[in-house]
Parts: structure tokens; sequence; C-alpha cells
């Protein structure tokens, strides 16, 4: 009778920690702080993490085998598809970038900034692309309220040149009065409602004088 005996010690703690480093691996991209898919060369969802299921409010199996471009608003989706085959035919390692809004499941709109990156197999042949989806809905309305200010500081600055022409005007208008009053006998002036320096003052409180 021949027997061996092998320590094997070693072999399960390899195992162990190949073990660990997987779930803290499908951890990290089920919870990371951007949302995830993959899709193949058709745009199919082949795989996608959990941020980004709760960011559009899905279930995984609905999201699962289903066109990416579902999930697109239609103004975006030629974006999206002109996106998806420029990433495909990038250059090895080149990192490719768009803007798109996605449609939640209750019809909300989702503006994400994407990056794709190629999936290749042992032959380097790219076989489909991974998806980092980042919300840019506080830079969106950022970029909103920014412009809202923008168009109220020009409408500030057209109100503030068509007073300063107005006030310009009007007291052009004041000197001339003056000038023609002052010209005048009490005799030829018109009889009109109030007084001279009443119409005078009004005038003047409209330039500011």
């Amino acid at each position: 009778i021949i027997s061996s005996i092998r320590d094997m010690t070693e072999t399960r703690e390899a195992e162990t920690a190949l073990r660990t480093s997987e779930a803290e691996l499908s951890d990290l991209f089920e919870n990371a702080p951007l949302g995830y898919h993959e899709v193949d060369s058709e745009g199919r969802v082949t795989r996608v993490n959990t941020t980004l299921l709760e960011m559009l409010g899905l279930a995984r199996e609905e999201m699962v085998g289903q066109s990416v471009f579902e999930f697109v608003m239609d103004e975006s989706r030629a974006k999206a598809v002109e996106a998806l085959e420029s990433a495909l035919n990038a250059r090895p390692g080149e990192l490719a970038t768009t803007n798109r809004t996605m449609v939640r499941k209750d019809g909300t709109h989702l503006p994400i900034t994407a990056d794709y990156r190629q999936i290749r197999d042992e032959t380097g042949k790219v076989t489909g692309l991974r998806v980092s989806s980042r919300d840019v809905t506080d830079v969106k309305r950022l970029e909103n309220q920014l412009m809202h200010a923008q168009k109220m500081e020009a409408v500030g600055q057209l109100a503030g040149g068509v007073a300063h022409d107005f006030n310009n005007m009007l007291t052009a208008i004041l000197g001339a009065s003056e000038q023609l009053l002052q010209d005048c006998t009490p005799e030829d002036r018109p009889e009109l409602p109030g007084n001279g320096p009443n119409r005078r003052g009004v005038g003047q409180r409209g330039t500011g004088r």
C-alpha cells in the first residue's frame, strides 16, 4: 500500500483569499459611487451595477438583455448611438465621453456624462463596452441658474441704458421748456393746469435732479 499525504493548508488559504478578493471586487462594482454597465457590440446590456439601477429606478432583470438605447431619451438617442459606434472603433485604451439624458422608470429624466472603455477578448477583438455614468443633475441646475442670472443681468443693463437715455431726453426737454418760459412775458405764457414751478418739479423728480 502506497499512500501520500499533502498539506492542503496553503491551497485552502489561497482559495479563501481568492473568494474574499472576488467578493470585495463585486462589492466595489455593485456599490460604486458611479453607475456602471456593460454592453455588447449591438448595445445590449450584459451587466449592470446596483448604483445605476437605483439611479434609474429599475430592477436588474428589467435592464439586462435590453438595448441600452431603450433607456435613453429620444432626443439623445442619435447621439448615444453615434457615441457607442465611435467607442467600438476607437484606438485601444482610448476613452470616449459623451453627455446624454436617460429616462427613469417613472418617466423623469436623468442627465448623465458617460465614459466608454472597450472590452476585448483574448484575441484582442472588441466584444463590447464598459460604461461609467455620472449623474450631472446638479451641474445642469447650476448651469441653468447661471444662464438665468446672465439673462437678468442683460435685462438690467438694458433697462439701465433705457433709463439713462430717457433721463437725458427729459433733461433736454426741461432745459428747453425753462428757456422758453424765461423768454416769454407773463401775458404770452399759455394757461395750463398747474403752475410752472410744479411742472418743473415733476420733471426734475423724473430725472433725479
